[in-house]
């Protein structure tokens, strides 16, 4: 129940210290910022950045999720961010959705659920990582 470690912008590769979001994904960790994109951090404590991700990105509270396949990002004004885990790759989806503005996501049976500020999605996975 102890500390071992503090992130701050003083001492690791974080843009910013306001930590909107966090997700696991396998031996890694997926930290979204209000304002400074997505980072990973892995067991080790080793931060890198992603070299395709826009730094100024503001990932909604609580809107990461991660499936086997993908890391999904909610943010404020560029839709969902989809990492997919196999070609290490982030891209922006915002067709097919009613708003720009994610701000909830969850997954059951092969379908990602996308909340907005103008209603709710239910898109298959397999759609989301092809496109």
């Amino acid at each position: 129940g102890m500390v071992r470690a503090s992130f701050t912008t003083a001492n690791s590769a974080l843009a910013h210290n306001w930590i909107s979001a966090l997700v696991r994904a396998g031996d890694e960790w997926f930290v979204g910022t209000y304002g400074g994109g997505v980072l990973r951090v892995d067991d080790s404590g080793r931060w890198s950045r992603f070299a395709d991700m826009p730094r100024d990105t503001e990932v909604n509270p609580g809107a990461m999720l991660a499936t086997e396949r993908a890391v999904y990002a909610g943010t404020l004004a560029r839709g969902i961010l989809i990492h997919d885990r196999a070609t290490g790759r982030w891209r922006a989806q915002t067709q097919g959705l009613p708003s720009a503005n994610v701000t909830a996501l969850a997954a059951r049976g092969g379908f990602i659920y996308i909340g907005t500020d103008n209603g709710l999605v239910r898109a298959p996975e397999q759609i989301l990582i092809a496109q």
